[in-house]
């Protein structure tokens, strides 16, 4: 029987809410209502099952053995952090990516040497992934991604202050080498930490609202410019959305008690895949 499922963390909130289809298999195409996994008791809701085939009420029967599930009942703290580092870094990083051309070419640089400054930023991202593995090994998945939101920071900074090749030269390395380790940073860091029976879902849903937060940054980032007059209060605002994904990995850590706690390190995963 094919079971699909979407386990996301309302923002704020002290409750996950977790969507039960039944697609396939003896069931047919019965409806399942949606259940929530709440911070006291998890409770799954079936509504409009009838109980008068055996296999209906089986399946019911097994449906809330899964809502009790200590799997099911994600530890919110490690999802708030995923999803807090993936709305931060999507707005930082696509304001960045945005405007890094049009930052530079308004201090001053020709537009050439710009572009081929922001090309050189791309490659310098296979920077980011040198020296991963055994930074993992030794200090875990949350210290380095805050580490690297820093050097994110620290790239604002320095594309604000490229009035010339020199300073821009080194932003393209220190851009590069930041954004290139959040991609395999993030896949570690999530798959230690969230559990690991609903780690697509998860992950899955964290993204989605980190492609949100990406879709609005350079939208926010043209909309701040338009009404300075200026680039660089919209690279503030990446600078913003870098500093606000590493406190997210600052925060308090995962509880050892949650689905994680299997792992011999909640935040440290023991090879980079």
């Amino acid at each position: 029987m094919a079971r699909h499922d979407t386990d996301v963390a309302a923002p704020g909130g002290a409750a996950t809410s977790v969507l039960w289809k039944e697609t396939a298999g003896l069931l047919g195409q019965l409806p399942v209502g949606v259940g929530e996994v709440c911070a006291d008791e998890p409770l799954l809701h079936l509504e409009g099952l009838g109980l008068a085939d055996e296999h209906v009420v089986a399946d019911q029967v097994h449906l809330l053995e899964l809502a009790h599930d200590p799997a099911v009942v994600t530890d919110q703290a490690a999802v708030h952090g995923v999803q807090g580092l993936e709305v931060g870094y999507g707005v930082g990083a696509s304001i960045l990516l945005a405007y890094q051309v049009p930052t530079m070419a308004s201090l001053g640089l020709p537009l050439a040497t710009a572009a081929t400054l922001a090309g050189a930023r791309g490659f310098f991202q296979l920077l980011g992934r040198v020296g991963l593995d055994g930074m993992v090994q030794r200090f875990g998945s949350r210290r380095p991604l805050a580490g690297v939101m820093v050097l994110a920071v620290v790239a604002c900074l320095l594309l604000g202050g490229s009035t010339t090749v020199v300073v821009g030269a080194v932003y393209a390395v220190v851009g590069g080498a930041a954004l290139g380790a959040h991609s395999p940073l993030f896949g570690i860091h999530a798959t230690s930490v969230l559990p690991p029976r609903h780690l697509g879902a998860l992950v899955g849903a964290v993204q989605s609202v980190g492609g949100v937060a990406s879709a609005a940054g350079p939208l926010l980032g043209g909309l701040v410019a338009q009404a300075t007059g200026s680039y660089l209060p919209a690279v503030v605002v990446a600078a913003a959305g870098f500093a606000v994904a590493g406190l997210a990995m600052a925060g308090p850590r995962p509880s050892a008690s949650g689905p994680s706690a299997r792992r011999t390190s909640p935040d440290r995963a023991a090879t980079l895949p």
